[in-house]
């Protein structure tokens, strides 16, 4: 498989849940893998048909022909060094609901009557489609994908079907559209981060690997982690996988290379290449 870096541009907020906090339903700070590859399996299942075994036929391809890893902010302003850095969603938590997350509004309708239901108001996080302060430069999410030689899944051009990708949950609130920015196929690093090796990420002793891993990393605590599926018979986002625990934004201790669970329990999570025995 071939590794290329793309960037995703957002053209409106877009809501990866984190759980509720009362009335407002949290956001995750990045997008997981798992999230980028049903996604994508979303979209190829439509082109093949939009039946249900178009869909479940798609999400299969999708875990065999590519890989998709985690997505994260593009900071907005250089670092010192020049260099645009990615927001890792444990390190730079603070950051991010400082300068990439916001809140939009709703009511919940009771359709009988047409009107809100009394205590229906709730809130959505979401992270924002332009920083929310002094620029306000459009917010990129950068991250990679290893493909097949050619780049396609079931026939179809992955890069054009990112063409029409929507990301995470409340798309009835406008949420998830994004738009292609950058497609590398010469890139050698991930998000900025580490050393690009074969089908995995090759990260140094000290360094941080972005994102969840289901292994091999130390420094953070254990915290479980789960996703929404697809459910043959309700559609997307119908289903929960069964929980894993994970790291969140681990050290890595050794040098270790890195792969992406394709299993239906951390689909989309960091792995060692060679687990310790």
């Amino acid at each position: 498989m071939n590794f290329v870096r793309i960037e995703l541009r957002l053209l409106e907020g877009v809501h990866i849940g984190a759980g509720r906090a009362g009335m407002v339903s949290r956001a995750q700070g990045f997008v997981p893998g798992h999230v980028v590859a049903y996604a994508i399996a979303a979209v190829l299942g439509r082109c093949q048909g939009g039946k249900p075994e178009d869909y479940d036929q798609a999400i299969k391809a999708v875990r065999h022909q590519c890989r998709c890893g985690p997505l994260f902010i593009q900071a907005d302003e250089p670092e010192d060094s020049g260099q645009t850095i990615s927001l890792l969603p444990r390190r730079d938590r603070a950051r991010i609901e400082r300068d990439y997350l916001i809140g939009v509004n709703h009511t919940a309708l009771d359709g009988s009557v047409r009107r809100h239901l009394d205590g229906g108001l709730f809130e959505v996080e979401a992270i924002a489609p332009c920083r929310q302060h002094q620029a306000r430069q459009p917010t990129l999410l950068a991250g990679g994908l290893w493909l097949e030689e050619g780049g396609l899944v079931l026939g179809e051009d992955l890069k054009k079907l990112l063409a029409h990708l929507v990301l995470g949950g409340e798309r009835n609130a406008g949420l998830g559209r994004v738009a292609l920015h950058t497609w590398d196929q010469d890139a050698r690093a991930y998000a900025g981060l580490g050393q690009i090796q074969g089908e995995g990420l090759l990260l140094e002793t000290g360094q941080i690997l972005p994102g969840p891993a289901l292994e091999g990393v130390t420094g953070t605590g254990w915290q479980p982690w789960f996703g929404r599926l697809h459910d043959n018979r309700q559609g997307a986002g119908r289903r929960f996988s069964d929980p894993v625990m994970i790291r969140l934004d681990g050290q890595v201790p050794t040098p270790t290379t890195f792969v992406l669970e394709t299993a239906e329990c951390g689909f989309g999570c960091w792995k060692p290449l060679c687990p310790a025995s």
